[in-house]
Order: C-alpha cells, then structure tokens, then sequence
C-alpha cells in the first residue's frame, strides 16, 4: 500500500499484518482522486472506519487541508499515526479512537469530503448519515462517499443529502453523494 499522487507520491505505507482487513485497492482509491482531484486542495476532509488512514493521507499529499481519522480500534489507531509520521502529515491530522456515530456526536467542525469505508460486509449505519445531516458536517456542495461491497445497499438519500453516482470496482462500490446547496429565491428565502 502506497500514496498514489501528490506530495508524497509513492511513499509506502505500513498496513495491516493479516487478511481480515480490506483496504480499499489502489485501483479504487486512484478512481476516487480522480473524480474529486479538481476540488481536494485546501479541503477539510474527514475519514470515518479509516483503517490504515490511507484515503486521508491521500487527501493530504494531495493537498487537503486537514484530515480527520476516526475508527474504533487501537491498531487501526497505531497504524494511522504510523502513516501520519512517515509521511509528515501529523500536524494536518486528528486522530480518534472511537465508534463512528458516537464521535461524530462529539466531533466539531465541517467538511469538504467525508469518506466512510464501513466493514466490508456490514450493512452501513444509517445512523452516522443522521448525524452527519443533522449536524450540518457536510459543506454545501460538499461530497460524502461511501466504499461497499457490491451487495450492500446504500441509503438513497436524506433531506440535504442526495446519492448522485456509483461506481464498481471488482466486487466493491464507491457511492458519491452531494450536499445541497442553498439558494436564495429572489425574494431572499432559503430554498
């Protein structure tokens, strides 16, 4: 596992020993950057189940602002801040040791891009879209992104946050959806 691009381009990172974790592939990730390449500098990203941090760490050498990484567990944790200092990104990154839903509860800020890579398996929690949305998390205009097995369903939409693309790669799927942008009729109310 390596950065595909930008500042750290080619840097190897440290991954997880075993097969139980499925980071997303080279092939995916380069995919994803391709598609949001012309709006990730400067961007606050957030990368919830972040595993080894790969997809923030690529934001970031892709010059993202900041990246926030949250997952649940102590070796994804360690792992992540590993990644964070052979590459230097320490001072960009927060690193959280806790279940999605109950960080995002606590967490404060917006941002750019939130990219969920949820176990491969699991249904994804519709739960942490809720929160997202009510907490106002995603910038308008903004893109969260879901990383799933083929068979698992993601949510349609909510109010403000609309399933806009999928796209496959092998037996994984990456799911783009928008925030909505306000608007202003010409009478001056929120649309």
């Amino acid at each position: 596992m390596r950065v595909i691009s930008g500042s750290k381009r080619g840097k190897k990172l440290v991954e997880f020993a075993g097969g139980d974790i499925r980071p997303i592939t080279d092939m995916a990730k380069s995919a994803l950057f391709n598609i949001i390449f012309d709006s990730i500098a400067d961007a606050d990203f957030l990368d919830l189940y972040a595993g080894t941090g790969s997809v923030g760490i690529e934001a970031i050498s892709r010059g993202a602002n900041r990246c926030v990484f949250i997952d649940s567990s102590r070796e994804s944790a360690r792992i992540i801040s590993k990644n964070l200092e052979i590459t230097g990104f320490a001072p960009k990154a927060k690193v959280i040791i806790a279940e999605c839903a109950k960080a995002l509860e606590k967490l404060a800020g917006r941002f750019h891009y939130i990219f969920l890579d949820p176990p491969f398996f699991d249904e994804i929690d519709h739960d942490v879209f809720k929160i997202i949305e009510r907490k106002n998390m995603l910038i308008a205009g903004g893109r969260l992104i879901i990383k799933h097995f083929e068979k698992v369903k993601p949510p349609d939409c909510f109010e403000k946050i609309k399933l806009c693309d999928t796209r496959r790669y092998g037996n994984s799927m990456l799911s783009f959806y928008s925030a909505a942008v306000e608007t202003k009729s010409e009478e001056g109310e929120k649309i």
